[in-house]
């Protein structure tokens, strides 16, 4: 039980992935009848703060409110919307951090809006889908 609580989302490890891992711990666990609270505790605490803020997108805002069950379901959709996305060199973040020190070129910075506005406009439509 005591390695359910360690469990932490790789940096490579996509979410769909980290549940699957979780769940098949949790089943060669001493209890595999944990309480879905506490299980959602245990996801939410391993997930990586970037994967954790698109999936508060995804949801209703804050994901901690939602069931265990409806935040496994965000995980895989959030997961195969990555998929079908190209996985650009350098992360939104470290490409930010590039523009904003003054080594970004017009084209880089127009790529990086051009990524903003088509993962804006899935989690939109994915937001859609779900109402």
């Amino acid at each position: 039980m005591e390695e359910l609580f360690k469990m932490v989302q790789k940096e490579d490890e996509n979410l769909e992935d980290f549940v699957a891992i979780l769940q098949y711990n949790l089943q060669r666990s001493d209890h595999p009848d944990m309480s879905k609270d506490i299980l959602k505790s245990i996801l939410l605490k391993g997930v990586r703060d970037d994967c954790l803020d698109m999936l508060n997108m995804l949801g209703k805002g804050d994901i901690s409110k939602e069931s265990y069950y409806e935040i496994v379901n965000l995980c895989k959709r959030c997961s195969r919307g990555a998929i079908s996305r190209p996985k650009s060199k350098d992360s939104i973040y470290s490409r930010v951090q590039k523009s904003a020190s003054g080594g970004a070129t017009p084209a880089e910075i127009g790529n990086l809006l051009e990524e903003f506005k088509t993962k804006m406009l899935s989690s939109f439509a994915s937001q859609i889908d779900t109402l």
